[in-house]
């Protein structure tokens, strides 16, 4: 305690020790500087790299068991291709763990099985061992002994030439109107996990866009047919459109707004009884023959049009101009002067069994024009959504699947054809809605074929920072297991094309898992069919994940380092400290005080204020993370342009403290900062209270 309380009156500011007081409230500061550097680089560090692995995982599994190539040349996997039974086809993964047989042979139907095939592996029984089906029981076993919940699912990789129709409504302004054109891109088709919940967060939202877009495509093309590249577009209403694509959009809506175009003609139903407003007319003849109603009031327009009043008395309108009253006619149409934007009355959507159009639709609406309240039943056309509650996620099977990814009772569907792609596709004018078909090579007897299966654009996923992820469209698993069978010219490895995700929650478990698991298949004798690849030995993902851990180390090196320069300033102010109290210092000596006190008492006040500037720093670190999109904002207006590319930091930084740096550097700082005290612990331990006594006389 005699430590203490003297390490706190030393510590303690006093206007007569000024000097010594400003140097350690700048020891502080300086420390404290740092400390908020160091937690805030290495907060933002450690959570861009969780972001990215949680991207990488939920994408690709926590853990892979690869076929290694003593499977592919295992009697196993070659039987299926002499045999009847298989239908003379190599089977995939999900083909051979469906299958009810494990040897398909019949010596009385098939061929002779070749002399240099190896001999298949065979249990007690004597029956083939099915691999597949072994090592799905194996994952089973580990997840029960670990108490944990592994799910095991096959996946299968395929390569194509996509090419995408983007049709798009064309401008009123335009003389060419609507618009065709074509988007070809080589790309990966992968089996997409029906039962990954992990996906989930990855996927986007179909966007007003992509709505608009969706609606647009069923109110005006019939392209049932997406295998075909169409030099024409038909813009044809009515008889062209699909219903059961509008109803599948439609019934899995819930409208909030509309808005009217420039085209728009005003149901005059809206208009309220008695009400006057603000009108200009453009005469023809003696005949009114349109009106424009302005938004808001008091809008000067051009000479040609009449400035008036517009009144509905008894249902009838009636356009009252320099005096004079017109009576307006049903034919009479009324534009407003700009968009309108109409707020849907309860979202409900008035759909006709035998419905050909939007325009078969009504809607009841609302909105303010000129300040006063507009409400009526309206028909669906000339308007865009502007605002609405996309359904995506159901409890049970919905009456009409949407034409866009989602999500039934926990799994994963798909449209027919649908394919979910990475998000950069965007950049592309790519739309939630867009058509077209996957092309690919098949060998004839005569001749190399293109085959081609369509493919409609469901959905979007952020594939994160890895490259070959923007590539992967993400589809059923029929679409890659068709072109892999049929296709005769792929460049993907066939150890990498099909394999087994083994997914879980905690990835800290991964190598305790892929320990099990490698302990497991040996124990069964199925190490050499099968290879177990935890997450961090992925091809595509170690060499970026290095580089993180790389630039971790590096940076918590110069960081200590730093902050060692940094409590170095602590050595000034207790050395300046012993000096001042070199008096005081030689009467405890002489009252009986040992020389291990005095460098306890040093050591204190160095502790302390590395504490201190602990304490600070990391509070400072936290406030920062937690208003982090605002500093941000502030840095992208002073560069002009965005300072953190989201390709690879995401829509925002991570806010959230790291738990191992704080430790690091509660732990980290205090200890510099004691052994910065040492030195002038050892200086007043050197002291002499003969000589201090005498030099004061």
């Amino acid at each position: 305690m005699f430590e203490f309380s003297v390490a706190k009156n030393y510590l303690w500011p006093r206007r007569k020790q000024l000097s010594v007081s400003l140097i350690g409230l700048l020891s502080i500061f300086v420390i404290s500087l740092v400390i908020w550097l160091l937690l805030l680089f290495l907060s933002i560090t450690e959570g861009i790299e969780k972001n990215w692995l949680s991207k990488v995982t939920s994408l690709n599994a926590p853990l892979r068991i690869l076929p290694t190539e003593e499977y592919f040349n295992s009697y196993y996997y070659q039987i299926d291709a002499i045999s009847s039974k298989s239908d003379y086809h190599l089977k995939s993964i999900r083909e051979k763990l469906i299958s009810e047989v494990s040897d398909p042979y019949s010596p009385e139907d098939d061929e002779e099985i070749p002399f240099y095939w190896p001999r298949g592996e065979f249990d007690e029984q004597e029956k083939l061992k099915d691999l597949v089906k072994c090592v799905f029981n194996t994952v089973s076993e580990v997840g029960s002994e670990q108490s944990l919940s592994l799910i095991a699912e096959d996946y299968e990789v395929a390569g194509a030439l996509m090419r995408l129709r983007q049709i798009r409504k064309g401008d009123l302004s335009s003389i060419q109107g609507d618009s065709q054109n074509f988007l070809t891109q080589a790309t990966y088709i992968a089996s997409i996990s029906e039962s990954n919940t992990a996906l989930y967060d990855l996927l986007e939202p179909p966007s007003i866009k992509d709505l608009n877009h969706i609606l647009y495509l069923a109110d005006r093309i019939n392209d049932r047919n997406m295998t075909t590249d169409r030099p024409t577009i038909s813009i044809e209403a009515t008889k062209l459109a699909d219903p059961p694509l509008m109803k599948r959009v439609l019934s899995n809506l819930t409208l909030k707004k509309m808005v009217a175009n420039s085209s728009w003609q005003l149901d005059p139903s809206l208009l309220s009884e008695g009400v006057q407003y603000e009108a200009y007319g453009r005469f023809m003849g003696n005949q009114v023959g349109c009106l424009v109603l302005p938004i808001d009031s008091n809008i000067a327009f051009h000479n040609e049009l009449s400035k008036g009043a517009l009144k509905k008395e008894q249902g009838r309108l009636v356009f009252t101009c320099d005096n004079i009253t017109y009576l307006i006619q049903s034919s009479v149409p009324i534009f407003p002067d700009q968009e309108l934007v109409l707020e849907v009355i309860s979202g409900k959507i008035v759909m006709p069994e035998s419905m050909n159009s939007l325009a078969d639709c009504k809607l009841q609406v609302k909105a303010n024009l000129q300040g006063k309240s507009i409400q009526g039943e309206i028909v669906w056309k000339d308007l865009e959504v502007s605002d609405a509650d996309i359904n995506q996620k159901f409890l049970e099977e919905p009456q009409y699947l949407p034409p866009w990814l989602s999500i039934v009772d926990g799994m994963v569907r798909l449209p027919e054809g649908g394919v979910v792609l990475p998000n950069n596709f965007r950049e592309y004018n790519v739309l939630v809605g867009d058509s077209g078909y996957f092309a690919y090579g098949s060998a004839t007897p005569t001749s190399m074929q293109e085959q081609r299966l369509p493919v409609r654009v469901a959905g979007f996923y952020d594939p994160g920072v890895m490259a070959v992820g923007a590539r992967f469209a993400l589809g059923d698993r029929s679409i890659a297991r068709h072109i892999n069978e049929t296709s005769q010219n792929t460049a993907l490895d066939p150890l990498l094309s099909n394999g087994i995700q083994v997914w879980f929650r905690d990835l800290k478990k991964t190598p305790l898992i892929a320990k099990e698991l490698n302990a497991k298949l040996e124990e069964k004798g199925l190490s050499s069919y099968w290879k177990v690849v935890p997450f961090y030995n992925y091809e595509f993902a170690k060499d970026l994940m290095n580089q993180f851990q790389s630039d971790r180390y590096l940076f918590m090196l110069i960081g200590v380092i730093i902050l060692f320069v940094a409590c170095s300033n602590i050595i000034s102010l207790l050395l300046l400290l012993v000096n001042d109290k070199k008096h005081e210092i030689g009467i405890l000596l002489s009252l009986g005080a040992k020389k291990r006190s005095m460098a306890i008492i040093f050591g204190l006040c160095g502790m302390t204020m590395g504490l201190v500037s602990c304490i600070v720093g990391s509070a400072s670190a936290f406030f920062t993370l937690l208003n982090i999109d605002t500093l941000v904002h502030i840095l992208n207006m002073l560069e002009g342009q965005q300072a953190f590319n989201a390709v690879f930091y995401g829509t925002s930084l991570p806010n959230a403290l790291s738990k191992s740096s704080f430790i690091f550097i509660l732990v980290t700082t205090p200890i510099v900062s004691m052994l910065a005290g040492l030195i002038p612990a050892f200086k007043a331990c050197r002291l002499k209270p003969s000589a201090i006594l005498r030099s004061d006389q």
